[in-house]
């Protein structure tokens, strides 16, 4: 139950941040530029994909199947912590100019 609880968690997680970080890319770089700025974000996404499959499989083959979960839901906590700022409406006015 729990490990069904953090899974859709992170299906919401992803959701969200596909569509945050698609907006925010959409309202601050140039439109001569999308395509490639786009290509970039998608080869990453893409990389870190893969990465993250390969060692998920090895924390869960070490610790067992719900590691990486709880792994994933640590990183993740830290990560908003640390994104939290430049996230910020002021740091997103900043960088639209206003």
């Amino acid at each position: 139950m729990i490990a069904a609880t953090i899974l859709a968690l992170f299906g919401v997680h992803a959701i969200v941040w596909g569509t945050v970080s698609a907006s925010l890319r959409q309202e601050l770089i140039p439109d001569s530029l999308m395509g490639r700025v786009n290509s970039a974000y998608l080869l990453f996404d893409a990389g870190s994909a893969a990465l993250g499959a390969l060692l998920g499989g090895l924390l869960a083959g070490a610790l067992g199947l719900t590691a990486p979960f709880w792994f994933a839901a640590v990183c993740v906590a830290a990560l908003l912590v640390v994104m939290r700022r430049a996230l910020s409406e002021r740091e997103s006015e900043a960088a639209r100019g206003e």
